[in-house]
């Protein structure tokens, strides 16, 4: 089932036509290898699920507009940051995926020693910013190219 052109209108209305795509080149890029992913069927038909749309909102607020439009009209999405992984992924074919990467500001309170991040500020920029005001960021999980939300979050 394609996502209906009032869905997709809806959708776009929302993060700019540059910033969602059904184009099947965009979908193909954010398919999930099969080799990360447990949802292929069988040892030689290595299917994943092909998204119905990509979108790449820019606010939270974007984002709490596109989950209002998914649960409506009963759409799955995944949001991601930075795809390492096959949890980034949609599971079903019925499914929108949201690239995160234009949510990416930092807001360091270096009085109270913590950091505001968005999704898509990855533990390089954060440790840059904090040093700028005598703080540092211990990076646990994968690494400094990573969202430290990914490798905080529980």
């Amino acid at each position: 089932m394609a996502l209906s052109k009032d869905i997709y209108q809806a959708l776009e209305t929302i993060v700019g036509a540059k910033n969602i795509s059904q184009d099947k080149g965009v979908l193909e890029t954010y398919r999930c290898i099969a080799s990360q992913s447990s949802a292929h069927y069988g040892p030689y038909d290595h299917k994943t699920p092909l998204h119905q749309a990509v979108l790449l909102p820019a606010t939270t607020a974007e984002v709490q507009k596109i989950v209002r439009i998914c649960n409506k009209y009963n759409i799955k999405f995944k949001a991601s940051s930075t795809f390492w992984s096959a949890m980034g992924f949609i599971d079903t074919d019925y499914a929108i995926q949201l690239d995160m990467r234009r949510m990416r500001s930092i807001e360091i309170d270096d009085r109270n020693m913590f950091a505001v991040v968005e999704p898509y500020a990855i533990g390089a920029v954060v440790q840059a910013e904090a040093m700028k005001v005598g703080l540092t960021l211990n990076v646990p999980g994968v690494g400094c190219s990573s969202s430290p939300l990914a490798s905080t979050s529980g």
